[in-house]
């Protein structure tokens, strides 16, 4: 597997060998990698190792002619524990709710002698997934340091940018503390189910779901020197561009009154940013839940723009 790092314009480029293959596509497993299915095969083993990790089991048979699938079992697998498990082809497959992870080659085929079914990246397990830096389990990763990051499901993207009816995945996730940034993983998937992350971009988004706009994704976040900004990745060339900045985002409404207002105590999704729901009360999403302040004598205040709104407006006039 090799890793190619691009600096400038805050664009990360990693090549990535992802493979997740069966007859029926179900949902892919595993890591930002290699992808996993959660299956056990049963064909001609030629060698056991030990390994800690199923990225490493799937590197070796990657790098083995020889191996069609590579099966790993976990910490959990009683005396196959950390046994990694090469096989010279794939036989029949045994589905696996715990304990046992399978990578299987492109290009290989089934025991019925039929081809790996056409990749679908919307089945992506995208909640189950090791990202470079960190590892999402159920959609979340929580560090002892109070750093947390979250999958923005409701944010993710697919879009067909090249018209060959094939699709980018992009995918929201928001890391930090109290306050935080998103990053935006753009994914691609050949018909083996083989991923490759294509680029890493983000910032705070402003403005809700990014979307697809011809050969181009296009969505807003806040600039560096305030405001917010529309920012396009496009396709062009047979290749994915670094983003360009398109310009000034429209302003928000001129009342705050015309944001819908949450609820107390009511669902929110990590990294949504403050807002004024009237004059006097100011909502911020702690912890997932939405939290509202009574700013009065004071009023809700954003501040320029960019700034998180506060209970530091000046007193309402007196009538």
């Amino acid at each position: 597997m090799t890793r190619q790092l691009v600096t400038g314009l805050g664009v990360a480029l990693v090549a990535l060998a992802v493979t997740e293959v069966s007859s029926a596509q179900t949902a892919v497993h595993g890591s930002v990698g290699y992808s996993f299915d959660a299956a056990n095969y049963w064909g001609t083993g030629f060698e056991t190792q030990e390994h800690s990790t199923s990225e490493d089991c799937a590197m070796s048979c990657d790098a083995d002619p020889r191996c069609q699938v590579a099966s790993f079992h976990d910490a959990t697998a009683g005396a196959w524990a950390n046994k990694c498990v090469l096989r010279s082809e794939p036989g029949a497959r045994h589905p696996e709710n715990h304990g046992v992870l399978s990578w299987v080659k492109a290009g290989t085929r089934s025991a019925s002698g039929t081809p790996a079914g056409h990749c679908d990246l919307r089945k992506t397990d995208w909640g189950n997934m090791e990202y470079p830096g960190y590892v999402l389990k159920s959609g979340s990763m929580k560090g002892s340091d109070g750093i947390h990051a979250d999958l923005l499901k409701k944010d993710i993207v697919y879009g067909d940018l090249r018209g060959d009816g094939s699709l980018l995945a992009f995918v929201p996730v928001f890391t930090g503390t109290v306050e935080g940034a998103v990053n935006i993983y753009v994914v691609d998937a050949d018909p083996s189910c083989k991923l490759r992350l294509l680029m890493t971009t983000g910032g705070q988004p402003a403005g809700g779901p990014g979307k697809i706009v011809g050969p181009s994704y296009v969505f807003t976040r806040e600039a560096a020197v305030g405001g917010e900004e529309r920012v396009e990745v496009r396709w062009t060339g047979g290749r994915l561009m670094e983003p360009k900045v398109l310009g000034a985002a429209p302003p928000p409404a001129a009342t705050h009154k015309a944001q819908a207002g949450p609820v107390a105590g009511a669902a929110c999704e990590r990294g949504r940013a403050s807002l004024c729901v009237d004059d006097d009360t100011v909502a911020a999403c702690d912890n997932g839940r939405w939290r509202l302040q009574d700013c009065r004598p004071a009023t809700c205040f954003t501040g320029p723009t960019g700034m998180e709104p506060s209970c530091s407006g000046p007193p309402r006039a007196s009538p």
